[in-house]
């Protein structure tokens, strides 16, 4: 018999099952992390990573256990989310070690603030005068930052990292993960859907209300700035929600248009977070990260249930041309 004749083998109903749930699964992942544009050639690619891996694969029980070649495995715990931090230029003055930190628990009128030397009281004063220190003015200095940069049309190399993915197969979780790096010229108006939030020629709207704590760490002539967001269940685009008003968010309507068939979806979002590092001489953002993690269950027609816990999603921004 020819090749061509040869009778091909049909295919095994677990695997094109699971093949079905982890195409499902990367789209569902990119909705929860709003990147839907960067993971499209991830949804073949999941198809091909399933068809490649065992068939002996059978898929998640109806309690959420991971089975897979036969044994069985529990969700793992959530994975933390952390900020990040930079080194503190040791030839600054000492006294700009001080952070400056309110959360959501810190009357407004009490911030930690440092207590200038009697000595030179009257011009420590003067030089601490213009630190944001309330969580007001930290939470305004960063969104000026981040919405000067955005509306200058800033040049910048962008890193977004995908990660996580609780109840699935470690080969959807490995299709899921991305690293990839990008960037954009000074000018381009791409900036407007690559830029947070996506698709606003503004950055962030955040308002004290949406911020659970706010931290402003002086580091030589650069302010660093962390503000938490903590958690919100199926945020709205733009300055419906807290999330939206930071960060790029794709709602459950966008949700159903991208994925036909999903009946219902809920997203909850945690540990999110916004850094930014300022030069506190002209205000200009030097460096950028916006992250979150996000818990996903839908139900989608034909496929039914599909469940994912801590998607984290981080997109860094640094190499800023003004």
């Amino acid at each position: 018999m020819s090749k061509d004749n040869k009778e091909k083998k049909p295919v095994d109903i677990n695997l094109k099952n699971t093949i079905t749930k982890a195409v499902a699964a990367v789209v569902c992942s990119a909705i929860a992390c709003g990147a839907i544009s960067s993971s499209m050639n991830s949804i073949a690619e999941a198809s091909k990573a399933i068809a490649s891996a065992k068939p002996s694969y059978s898929g998640t029980t109806s309690s959420g256990t991971v089975v897979s070649d036969g044994v069985s495995s529990e969700p793992s715990a959530p994975a933390e989310i952390t900020p990040p931090t930079e080194s503190t230029d040791t030839g600054s003055d000492t006294s700009s070690s001080q952070n400056y930190n309110v959360d959501s628990s810190t009357p407004e009128s009490t911030p930690s603030a440092p207590v200038a030397d009697k000595g030179a009281a009257d011009k420590g004063s003067a030089e601490k005068s213009d630190v944001p220190q309330s969580k007001s003015e930290i939470i305004s200095y960063c969104n000026n930052a981040l919405n000067n940069a955005k509306a200058s049309k800033v040049g910048y190399k962008k890193t977004f990292v995908r990660k996580g993915g609780d109840n699935l197969p470690s080969v959807v979780s490995k299709v899921i993960a991305q690293n990839k790096v990008t960037t954009a010229q000074k000018g381009d108006s791409k900036i407007v859907d690559d830029f947070p939030a996506a698709g606003y020629s503004w950055s962030s709207k955040l308002r004290e209300a949406d911020v659970e704590s706010a931290v402003l760490k002086p580091n030589g002539q650069y302010y660093e700035i962390t503000l938490k967001l903590g958690t919100e269940t199926n945020p709205a685009k733009g300055e419906a929600s807290k999330y939206g008003r930071v960060m790029s968010v794709i709602d459950a309507n966008d949700a159903k248009d991208m994925l036909p068939g999903i009946k219902s979806i809920n997203m909850v979002y945690h540990d999110g977070y916004v850094y930014a590092k300022i030069d506190s001489k002209t205000g200009r953002l030097v460096k950028a990260e916006f992250s979150a993690s996000a818990n996903i269950s839908a139900s989608i027609a034909v496929i039914g249930d599909l469940k994912a816990d801590n998607l984290i999603s981080t997109e860094t921004f640094t190499d800023f041309k003004y």
